[in-house]
């Protein structure tokens, strides 16, 4: 009996399916940590991808570290592929709007005398000025 292609077409199916997994999982906006050091070796730049653990790198220059980065990206995202362990989401971006609630006593406190005098409240003293 001839041995049937199926377990083939399988495995290039499940290659298709990586290289889509990758090719997404490569788009998404990761956060990337930066920092320069000096030490006995000089300066350089060393950074990571935060959501990736273990995924980081070094170079002498940023625009090089930057390179060196999306390469250790591309890489420990394979391999995560492949033993098709799960992919982190990167961190959801903030708004940059913070609520803040305090006693009234402490917002009485905040606001000058011709704000309390003219009745705004500190939210709308806030939003305009």
């Amino acid at each position: 009996m001839a041995a049937s292609p199926l377990p083939h077409i399988h495995n290039l199916c499940q290659i298709n399916m990586v290289n889509k997994d990758l090719n997404h999982s490569l788009r998404l906006p990761y956060t990337l940590v930066i920092k320069a050091k000096d030490d006995e070796s000089g300066r350089y730049y060393y950074g990571t991808c935060l959501e990736l653990d273990g995924c980081l790198s070094h170079a002498r220059t940023v625009e090089e570290l930057l390179r060196n980065l999306e390469e250790a990206k591309r890489g420990w995202l394979e391999g995560k592929l492949e033993q098709g362990d799960p992919i982190p989401q990167p961190q959801e971006e903030y708004s940059g709007k913070i609520d803040l609630r305090m006693p009234r006593s402490l917002t009485g406190s905040l606001l000058s005398e011709r704000i309390r005098s003219d009745r705004h409240s500190f939210e709308q003293v806030h939003k305009f000025h």
